[in-house]
């Protein structure tokens, strides 16, 4: 695997690095996409008085979500 890592050079590194990036943040706008649909349909249903929201909303919905739900292991195993 290194061997294959140096063969790349600095420029097949930052193109990777690049992909990885991009790849990302394609998956992030996804979900944000879904949470957007399915806030506007299912919440805006049920609930008359509910805002319909942006994507970008969304996007912030999905952060604060995994900010605030996000579980930390903690291995309390001692040998």
């Amino acid at each position: 695997m290194k061997d294959k890592l140096a063969d790349l050079g600095c420029l097949g590194l930052i193109l990777a690095l690049l992909l990885v990036l991009i790849l990302a943040f394609a998956v992030g706008a996804f979900e944000a996409w879904i949470v957007m649909l399915l806030w506007n349909a299912v919440l805006v249903a049920i609930f008359p008085s509910v805002p319909t929201i942006s994507f970008w909303v969304a996007w912030g919905v999905l952060i604060l979500c995994n900010l605030l739900f996000k579980s930390i292991s903690v291995s309390t195993k001692r040998d």
